[in-house]
């Protein structure tokens, strides 16, 4: 600011003193307005035609050289510049921010097309307006919105199915018999708070013959708030306020992945991880300790007896101790087919988190990861993920990454993706733990995730046995090929000691120590 001021020669010692000593950015926002590129505006087409000397002699109170006669002639102009003065003065940009945020008030209406869709025979599915009907009508001042409320404005009003607009409620406008005699003491009030901001309200010792200047200065005022101060300060609030509740959001999905991340891993059992269906039947995979894919199948609940059959056989092959059951679609079924089974089965059974597990079985990265294995079934997968939930959910869920559009942020690695290897990222907001975090800022997102998941990784640890490659990636002084050397002879060979992890290659004393 002070280079671009400096180069415009516009730079004094004064305005020097002035931004150096600005506390916020609304300050400096308001400092910096008058000295701004803008576009062609009718205050500069009123400029053009020369009227500026007398609009300034007016807004500066110096009404004994102001020729009337040229005022009544040219009242448009010089009120379009008298406007432009008042948009522009810091003081009364200050008076009425403080204005905007102490008497401010969201108002949310359902749209007039919202309603009729709403009444119409469509599905309640297909009808988007249902989700909103809390907010038909709907008042809250700028002070005690809550974050929540404000992203589902925000969200609503991007749909097209909600008018949301910000209204001033000062005591004036409450206490007033009508809406019009409410708005018109509102329009008083704030003219006479901008003039006074000014320091050309009219005063005891004005002239009869100034009043055709007073005139001039009141509706200036009052066209200034309406079409230039109003919208920008109402644009600054809600930007202020969105910002905040982004962040509640960020930290709150930080907060429940955390908690995600954090659960007790259930090592050394085999699993029979389930990814339950109607249709399509419910998948079965069986992973050993290591969480190896060992056998994988498939049962339908429609077939009581092959179902039974094969859930039997399988866990009695390989030795299952656990059952890791989604929460999906047929979990409530899948429970009562075990349940009936008590005296013949006697493995327990957990009810695991599936979100996210569809999103992650149909990635690049989980067709890298099972292309050995020849394994083409998503659902296969996403039961083996269900599985790995179980038995280590910090090694599984540290997979998930973010992705926005084409650009792949690297939110859990080290490892640098480009756009053409976009699809190989798992966006975390599959998880579903978080508040609206499809809006998120996807910086701020990845940013406050990377924090979460390595204060998590040093705080707990990894177990080289059971632990992915992208979880290895986050240990301090392994890098990509490291891990994927040690995750490798893991998968071979799991390792006893801390000092097997000399014999892999690559990882010297140094990085060890």
């Amino acid at each position: 600011m002070l280079m671009k001021l400096s180069q415009r020669g516009k730079l004094t010692g004064r305005l020097r003193e002035r931004i150096n000593n600005a506390k916020d950015l609304s300050t400096l926002n308001d400092i910096w307005m008058p000295f701004r590129e803008k576009r062609c505006t009718r205050a500069d087409e009123a400029r053009k035609r020369g009227l500026e000397p007398i609009s300034q002699a007016i807004f500066r109170k110096q009404w004994s050289s102001v020729n009337t006669t040229q005022l009544k002639t040219s009242s448009k102009g010089i009120r379009d510049l008298l406007a432009e003065m008042f948009s522009e003065c810091g003081d009364v940009r200050r008076v009425l921010r403080d204005l905007v945020n102490r008497h401010g008030a969201f108002h949310a209406t359902l749209k007039k097309t919202a309603k009729k869709k709403k009444d119409s025979n469509l599905p309640r599915k297909s009808n988007k307006t249902g989700v909103y009907d809390m907010y038909k009508d709907w008042i809250c001042s700028l002070r005690s919105v809550k974050g929540h409320h404000l992203m589902a404005l925000e969200r609503g009003a991007r749909e097209k199915c909600l008018n949301v607009t910000v209204k001033i409620d000062a005591p004036c406008v409450r206490h007033a018999k009508t809406a019009k005699q409410g708005m018109e003491n509102l329009n008083r009030m704030i003219v006479r708070m901008m003039r006074d901001a000014a320091g050309n309200n009219r005063g005891k010792n004005m002239k009869p013959a100034h009043g055709v200047i007073d005139r001039a200065l009141h509706v200036a005022a009052e066209d200034a708030w309406k079409r230039l101060i109003r919208p920008s300060l109402v644009r600054e609030a809600r930007k202020k306020l969105r910002e905040r509740a982004h962040e509640e959001a960020i930290e709150c999905f930080a907060s429940n992945v955390e908690s995600l991340l954090m659960q007790p891993p259930r090592r050394g059992f085999r699993v029979l991880g389930v990814d339950h269906g109607f249709r399509m039947g419910c998948k079965l995979a069986v992973c050993d300790e290591q969480g190896v894919l060992l056998d994988s199948g498939v049962l339908y609940l429609h077939r009581r007896d092959q179902a039974v059959k094969l859930l039997l056989e399988m866990t009695k092959k390989h030795g299952v101790n656990m059952i890791a059951l989604g929460n999906g679609k047929a979990s409530r079924e899948m429970e009562k087919l075990i349940g009936s089974l008590k005296g013949k089965l006697r493995v327990p059974y957990v009810v695991v988190s599936e979100a996210g597990a569809s999103v992650y079985s149909t990635s690049k990265l989980a067709k890298e990861e099972f292309a050995s294995s020849n394994i083409s079934d998503v659902l296969i997968i996403g039961a083996v993920s269900i599985a790995r939930r179980l038995q280590d959910p910090l090694s599984e869920l540290v997979k998930v990454r973010v992705e926005f559009e084409n650009i792949t942020l690297p939110c859990f690695n080290h490892i640098t993706q480009t756009k053409t290897n976009a699809q190989t990222q798992v966006p975390p907001v599959s998880l579903g733990v978080g508040m609206y975090q499809h809006d998120l800022s996807s910086s701020k997102l990845e940013t406050r995730l990377d924090e979460a998941v390595t204060r998590i990784v040093s705080e707990v640890g990894v177990n080289v046995n059971t632990a992915s490659k992208q979880l290895l990636c986050r240990v301090s002084g392994l890098n990509r090929r490291v891990a994927s050397a040690i995750y490798d002879r893991a998968r071979v060979k799991p390792f006893q000691y801390r000092q097997s992890l000399l014999e892999v290659k690559g990882l010297g004393k140094k990085m060890y120590v």
